[in-house]
């Protein structure tokens, strides 16, 4: 079975499979079209001998059922892979793939939060290509930037989940009662996220979080 790509670099190679024959006949009955080649795949084969215990020397040769059949295939996946359609996904490869086989520790990524063209679907790919789970490749930390605010926290947290840098700048300098209080607001607004609670809930009870949220607005 031939594996067709549409990118005009791929090779033609051929796909494996598994063939499931009839044991006496020996017609097909069943093809499992793998999705991948396997580097190796192996078979063993393991006799179901009767058990208990006897003196009986004939009781070895006896079989309590069919043997048992595994076959294990050994099978690297490589991230590279994403990359044959670039130019269709240009800000998941470059700020989502490329960061990560580089070998960052943490990479900045932009939101459609923070007044950029970028449409929502674009930056939770960028997200998912920089933590998503791939064999030998560590994942990227993303760190948010631009829109940043105690008002976005929630947001933020609720589509990426709690393993995010929030890279709050404005939104701390910017405080209407300075840079301690703006640090404050956002440990505020993270603890209520995390706690469970909306922020606007929270706010009455932090006069820190409650003059961001004033100024800034939120986006829940």
């Amino acid at each position: 079975m031939a594996l067709l790509s549409t990118f005009p670099g791929t090779p033609r190679v051929a796909r494996a499979g598994l063939v499931v024959l009839d044991a006496l006949t020996g017609a097909v009955q069943r093809i499992v079209t793998l999705q991948i080649n396997p580097d190796s795949i192996t078979r063993a084969v393991q006799a179901k001998a009767a058990s208990g215990d006897t003196q009986d020397p004939g009781e070895a040769l006896r079989l309590s059922g069919p043997p048992t059949e595994t076959i294990t295939l050994e099978a690297e996946l490589d991230v590279t892979d994403q990359l044959e359609h670039p130019d269709d996904n240009d800000q998941e490869v470059s700020l989502g793939l490329l960061p990560r086989l580089a070998g960052g520790d943490m990479a900045i990524t932009i939101t459609p939060y923070g007044g950029y063209p970028l449409r929502r679907l674009q930056y939770l790919k960028m997200i998912q290509q920089l933590t998503l789970p791939r064999p030998h490749v560590a994942p990227v930390f993303p760190v948010i930037g631009g829109g940043v605010h105690p008002g976005t926290v929630e947001t933020y947290m609720s589509e990426l989940g709690p393993d995010i840098i929030l890279g709050a700048g404005g939104a701390i300098q910017g405080h209407p009662d300075g840079a301690k209080a703006g640090a404050d607001a956002m440990r505020q607004a993270i603890d209520a996220v995390m706690a469970g609670r909306r922020v606007v809930d929270a706010a009455p009870e932090h006069p820190e979080l409650a003059h961001a949220l004033d100024r800034f607005g939120s986006s829940v």
